[in-house]
C-alpha cells in the first residue's frame, strides 16, 4: 500500500497543502511554500520514473511547477488583498492542489485524455491570466515584466496542446501567446476582475476572454486535425465566442462615473 502510486501522491499533495497554508498563512513567505511543495513533487516524480536523468524529471515536472508557481502566487495575493482569513486561503489551497494531483497523475499516464489534456489546457490560462491581473491590479508590477511572462506561459501552454495532438505547432503557440498578451495588455488599462460567490476564487476579464477564444480555437484545430470539422461545429465555436465577447462588454463598468 505505502509504495502504490496512490498513496505516494497523496502525501505529496498533502505536503504541499501543509507547505501553502504555513507558509503562507503563518509564516507569510510565499518562497518555503514553493521550495517545500516542489520538493515533494520533485521527490514524487522521482520515484516514478524508470528514467532517472535529469532530463526527463524536469519535462515531467515543467507543467506541474507552472501550476504550483501559480496556484501558489494567486493565493498569496489572494490573501493580502481579502486579509488573512481562511476562507480566501482555503480555496486557493484546494484548487492548487487538485490541480497538481491531476497534471501528476495525466503526465505519468500511458494513455492520456484527451478532454482532460483540454481541461489542464484550460484551468492554466484562467489561473495565469488571473494572476498576472491580480498583480497588476493591486501589486502594480510594471506592464513590462508581466507581458513577457504571460507570453511565455501561454506559449507552452499551447504547445502542450498542440504536442497532445501529436502536432508540432511552434507557430500557431507563438500567434496564441501574442493574442493574449495583447489581451493582457489592453486589459491593463483598466483591470476587470469578477469574483465568484461563495467561493473565494477571482476571475480576471482577460482570463475570460482567453478562455472562451481558447475553447473555441482549441476545439477548431483538434477537430480539423481529426477531420472532423462541419460547418454546424465552425458556427457553435465563433457563436460562443461572439456571446462571451458581447457579455464581457455589456457587463464591464467602462467609466470611473457611479
Amino acid at each position: 500500500m505505502f509504495k502504490t502510486r496512490q498513496f505516494k501522491l497523496a502525501v505529496s499533495v498533502l505536503v504541499i497543502a501543509l507547505a501553502m497554508f504555513f507558509g503562507i498563512y503563518t509564516l507569510n513567505s510565499v518562497l518555503v511554500a514553493g521550495l517545500i511543495s516542489l520538493a515533494s513533487i520533485y521527490l514524487f516524480i522521482h520515484s516514478q520514473l524508470v528514467s532517472k536523468k535529469p532530463r526527463d524529471i524536469v519535462l515531467k515536472m515543467l507543467r506541474v511547477a507552472m501550476w504550483l508557481g501559480l496556484g501558489i502566487g494567486y493565493s498569496d495575493v489572494m490573501v493580502r488583498i481579502f486579509g488573512y482569513s481562511l476562507a480566501y486561503i482555503l480555496p486557493g489551497i484546494i484548487i492548487t492542489i487538485l490541480g497538481v494531483a491531476v497534471i501528476c497523475w495525466h503526465e505519468l499516464s500511458s494513455e492520456r485524455s484527451q478532454a482532460v489534456e483540454h481541461g489542464i489546457s484550460m484551468s492554466l490560462i484562467w489561473l495565469g491570466l488571473s494572476w498576472a491581473s491580480l498583480v497588476l491590479a493591486y501589486y502594480h508590477w510594471p506592464v513590462a515584466l508581466i507581458l513577457p511572462i504571460v507570453w511565455i506561459g501561454q506559449f507552452l501552454i499551447a504547445l502542450w496542446w498542440a504536442a497532445s495532438l501529436g502536432q508540432k505547432a511552434e507557430f500557431l503557440a507563438a500567434v496564441w501567446a501574442v493574442v493574449v498578451v495583447e489581451l493582457v495588455w489592453v486589459g491593463s488599462r483598466w483591470v476587470s476582475l469578477y469574483q465568484l460567490p461563495k467561493l473565494g476564487l477571482v476571475l480576471s476579464q482577460s482570463s475570460v476572454l482567453a478562455l472562451s477564444m481558447g475553447y473555441s480555437l482549441g476545439g477548431l484545430y483538434f477537430h480539423r486535425q481529426n477531420k472532423k470539422l462541419t460547418k454546424p461545429l465552425v458556427f457553435e465555436y465563433f457563436a460562443i465566442t461572439a456571446i462571451v465577447v458581447i457579455l464581457v462588454i455589456i457587463m464591464t463598468k467602462w467609466s470611473n462615473t457611479p
